[in-house]
C-alpha cells in the first residue's frame, strides 16, 4: 500500500510539473512572461528533462551508475542556480543587501560538496543545494519583512514561487539528508510511508508554482 501511494504521489507531482511547463510556455508564446522570470521558465524545462532521465534510469536505459551520478549532481546545481536567480532577479531592491552574498556563498558551498561527491560517489551536494535554497528563501523573507516594503507582494508571481520553493525544499530536506540512515532502521513498508513526504512536498511546491504562473498578466 505504501509503495502504491508513493508511486501515485510521484506521478501526480510530475503531472503538476508538466502542467506548470504547459502554462508558462503558453504565456511565453503569448509574450506575457517578463524576462525576470526566464530563469524560472528554464528551471521548469530542466526539471522535466530530469524527470525523463529518471524514467530512463528506472528502465535501465543507457545510463551507467557513474553517468547517473554526474547527471544528478548537474540537476541539483541547476535547480539551485535557476531558482536563486529567479528570486534575486525578480526580487525587490530592498532585500538584496545580504541576498547576493548569501547566494554566492551558497554556490561555493554547493561546489565544495559536488567536488566531494565526484571523488566519493556520494550525493551530499543535492542536500547542500536544498539547504542553500532554504537559506536563500529565509534571507529574502527576513529582509523583506524588516524593510516593510511588502505591500502588494502577494500579487507578484515571485511570492508563490518563493513560498513554494521554501515549503517544498524544507519538507524534502530531512529525507534527502537522512534517507539512507532511516532506511537502515525501519522496514521497507515503513520507509515508503516516510518517503511519501518527498513527492508530497513536490505537489505542494508545484501547486504554488501554478498559482504564481496564473498571476502573470
Amino acid at each position: 500500500m505504501s509503495i502504491i501511494l508513493f508511486n501515485l504521489l510521484f506521478e501526480l507531482a510530475n503531472l503538476l510539473l508538466l502542467i506548470n511547463l504547459f502554462l508558462i510556455t503558453r504565456k511565453f508564446i503569448q509574450k506575457k512572461v517578463p524576462s525576470k522570470l526566464f530563469p524560472f521558465f528554464f528551471y521548469l524545462i530542466i526539471s522535466v528533462i530530469e524527470y525523463l532521465f529518471f524514467e530512463l534510469r528506472r528502465l535501465s536505459i543507457f545510463l551507467s551508475i557513474s553517468s547517473a551520478l554526474y547527471i544528478d549532481l548537474f540537476f541539483g546545481l541547476m535547480h539551485y542556480v535557476l531558482l536563486s536567480a529567479t528570486i534575486i532577479y525578480d526580487g525587490k531592491i530592498c532585500v538584496k543587501k545580504y541576498l547576493l552574498s548569501t547566494i554566492i556563498a551558497s554556490v561555493i558551498f554547493i561546489c565544495f560538496f559536488i567536488y566531494r561527491d565526484i571523488l566519493n560517489g556520494t550525493y551530499y551536494s543535492v542536500s547542500a543545494s536544498n539547504f542553500s535554497l532554504i537559506l536563500v528563501c529565509i534571507v529574502y523573507i527576513y529582509e523583506l519583512l524588516i524593510s516593510n516594503d511588502y505591500n502588494g507582494f502577494n500579487s507578484n508571481p515571485l511570492f508563490y514561487i518563493l513560498i513554494g520553493v521554501f515549503v517544498g525544499t524544507t519538507l524534502i530536506f530531512p529525507i534527502l539528508l537522512f534517507g539512507k540512515q532511516i532506511k537502515n532502521f525501519i522496514s521497507d513498508v515503513a520507509y515508503y510511508w516516510v518517503a511519501c513526504i518527498a513527492p508530497f512536498s513536490s505537489i505542494i511546491m508545484y501547486s504554488l508554482f501554478i498559482k504564481g504562473i496564473n498571476k502573470i498578466k
